[in-house]
Formats: C-alpha cells, sequence, structure tokens
C-alpha cells in the first residue's frame, strides 16, 4: 500500500505540476521509488512460494510468473496510455494514473490484510563482537573506496 501512495503522489506531481523539476521528482524519484518496492515486494512473495503455507507452489513458476508479469505490462499498457496521451494530453493522463494508483490502494490493502501472504520476518541472531568488528571494517572500507572513487 505504501508502493501505491508514494507512486500514486508522484504521479499527481507531475501531472499537476508543469515544470521539468517536478516530472523528475514525481515520475522519476517518487515513482521510481515506489515501482521499486513493489517489484522487491512481489518478487519477496513469489520466492517464498514452496516453503511455509505455500509449499504447493513451485518456487520457479512462481517467480518467472511475477517476472513475466512485470516485464509484459508495458506492453499492454502501451497503447492505452497513448490514446490517453493523445486525448487529454500527458499531464491530465499522469494525473488520471496517480488518482488510479491511489484509488486502488485501499482494494490492495484489504486484499493483503486478509490474505495468508502475510509472513513474520525472521529475527536474525545478534552477531558476535568478531562478527560486528569485521562488518564496521567493510563498510568503512566500502565507503573510503566510494568517496575515492567518486
Amino acid at each position: 500500500s505504501l508502493a501505491l501512495i508514494i507512486g500514486g503522489l508522484g504521479l499527481l506531481l507531475a501531472g499537476s505540476v508543469k515544470s521539468y523539476w517536478a516530472l523528475v521528482l514525481g515520475f522519476g524519484l517518487f515513482f521510481g521509488i515506489s515501482n521499486g518496492i513493489g517489484y522487491g515486494i512481489g518478487l519477496n512473495t513469489a520466492a517464498m512460494m514452496g516453503t511455509g503455507a505455500f509449499n504447493k507452489m513451485r518456487r520457479g513458476l512462481a517467480t518467472g510468473l511475477a517476472v513475466g508479469a512485470y516485464v509484459i505490462t508495458p506492453v499492454f499498457l502501451a497503447p492505452y496510455l497513448r490514446t490517453q496521451v493523445a486525448a487529454v494530453g500527458p499531464h491530465a493522463t499522469l494525473t488520471q494514473m496517480g488518482m488510479a494508483f491511489l484509488a486502488l490502494t485501499p482494494i490492495v490493502y484489504v486484499l493483503y490484510s486478509i490474505s495468508s501472504l502475510q509472513v513474520k520476518m525472521p529475527v536474525p541472531p545478534p552477531p558476535s563482537a568478531v562478527e560486528q568488528r569485521q562488518r564496521e571494517t567493510s563498510i568503512l572500507i566500502r565507503l573510503w573506496f566510494a568517496c575515492m572513487t567518486g
């Protein structure tokens, strides 16, 4: 639901404010973040198939269907969006898409709430002192390399 809200608000911003930076911020940043969150959640859910309550699903099939659905969506959405842009313009199209995302949010939330896809996240054991020191050293080395190459 959070991804839909962020994406919907980003599309509304990109559609309602007619400037380059609103497009970059709304569509590029906010919608991009929501798209990444939504894709990550979808793949994570597909990867849970074959375990626990979902032991009858094949994990590879579920992951393939999730990736395929993500990839094929623009093929079906492009003709509709092309017609919408020609009919009402790009800003109105983005605004309509944002409103559609926000309208779908409560529906998705209710469906997710009543589904059995809610899985508790495992709590990892606390790291030992040696592991913690290695992790800190690794982070510092990566940060140093990132700053030196930037």
